[in-house]
């Protein structure tokens, strides 16, 4: 419990490298799996605010690991993923560039969230950009950047 609270108090100071430290040792002296689900959540965040996107989704990945039940860390991947579309398109190929919104979709599914999949099917390309790059509805492709995940291509 202290240690929590000093990595809660820590976050509140944007002191992050303490923050982590604490949530870290707060895992490990907890047999609750909520309470650790709740410190990996923290840890994501932090990395998130810090730009580190593969660290936040790591620590995401962890929080569903220790409590299935926590699908809400499928929206924090999403999240992650639908914003790097700046970071990672590469502007020769509007269906390659997209793939990390069928990447967030994915996430979004497994969260069950509704609104993120909506979202992120907005984005994916027309069937005139797939076929005009010879590309097929069903192609798995890669999204490259740190996001690094094979993708099914879908159209809007």
């Amino acid at each position: 419990g202290l240690a929590l609270l000093i990595g809660v108090k820590s976050t509140e100071r944007e002191d992050y490298s303490t923050a982590i430290k604490y949530y870290q040792e707060a895992i490990k002296l907890t047999d609750d799996n909520t309470k650790k689900a709740d410190c990996y959540k923290s840890i994501s965040d932090i990395h998130y605010k810090e730009g580190r996107k593969a660290q936040a989704r790591e620590s995401a990945l962890k929080m569903v690991e220790v409590d299935p039940s926590r699908k809400d860390a499928y929206t924090i991947i999403g999240n992650l993923y639908f914003g790097s579309y700046n970071e990672c398109r590469k502007g020769e190929n509007p269906v390659n560039d997209r793939a990390v919104f069928f990447a967030a979709y994915e996430m979004y599914r497994r969260a069950g969230n509704q609104q993120g999949m909506a979202n992120a099917q907005q984005q994916f390309p027309s069937m005139e950009e797939i076929f005009t790059y010879n590309m097929e509805v069903g192609q798995q492709i890669s999204t490259g950047c740190w996001v690094n995940e094979t993708v099914t291509i879908q159209r809007r």
